[in-house]
């Protein structure tokens, strides 16, 4: 015969492995990166209908994650580094777009728009055998554009907390692009008025981006 625990042994197990994994006291964020199952999709494009020059563009969804900002980090620097990697490969100007889960005032927005993190920002990720902590800096595309990232890009709530209206998405562009038009988004003020998404008339809680750029001749 097999004997089942009974209920307050069973809770005394639950309770233990709750406390088990809340207490970690070597909290390793390069080992948590590894348990993030997103998929990051690159792809070389070219206008088949004129003797245009190929470009790369890549998009990533970063783990949602905001109290592991090193481990964000992570994902930011390794995937941003990687569609860099590709376009070098083949000396391709490249676009990076998607939902990066991070505000204009991130630590990950800035590892991609300038390069790197202060060395003394506590979501920086320690250093790790000999990888290279750095990225080539990036232009967002709204920012170059406006002047200023959009009011928000994302307006969401979870059951009863407050509703989250922030920018999380962007579209980045390697150097040889320039802008010449955004699609205009609404302020945050609208944002207010609406409510959270996703709405009737719009059946996402996060905005649509779009840029229209092309190569520069230098």
């Amino acid at each position: 015969t097999i004997n089942k625990p009974n209920l307050l042994q069973r809770l005394s197990t639950s309770l233990s492995n709750l406390f088990n994994r809340k207490i970690v006291k070597d909290f390793n964020p390069w080992e948590e990166s590894q348990y993030r199952k997103n998929q990051m999709i690159c792809l070389i494009l070219k206008n088949k209908s004129i003797n245009s020059k190929s470009f790369i563009v890549g998009t990533y969804h970063m783990p949602c994650i905001f109290d592991k900002p090193q481990v964000m980090n992570i994902h930011t620097l390794l995937s941003t580094q990687h569609i860099q990697l590709f376009a070098n490969k083949y000396n391709y100007p490249y676009i990076y777009c998607g939902d990066f889960n991070s505000k204009p005032d991130s630590s990950m927005y800035k590892l991609i728009t300038t390069g790197s993190i202060d060395e003394n920002d506590p979501a920086k990720p320690p250093e790790l055998l000999k990888i290279n902590q750095t990225t080539e800096p990036m232009n967002s595309a709204y920012l170059l554009y406006n002047k200023i990232e959009p009011d928000y890009t994302n307006h969401a709530q979870v059951k009863d907390d407050e509703p989250f209206i922030g920018t999380l998405d962007y579209i980045f562009l390697s150097k040889e692009f320039i802008v010449k038009s955004v699609i205009s988004l609404p302020s945050i003020e609208t944002a207010k008025l609406l409510g959270p998404m996703p709405l009737v008339d719009e059946p996402s809680d996060h905005l649509l981006l779009g840029a229209t750029v092309e190569l520069s001749s230098e």
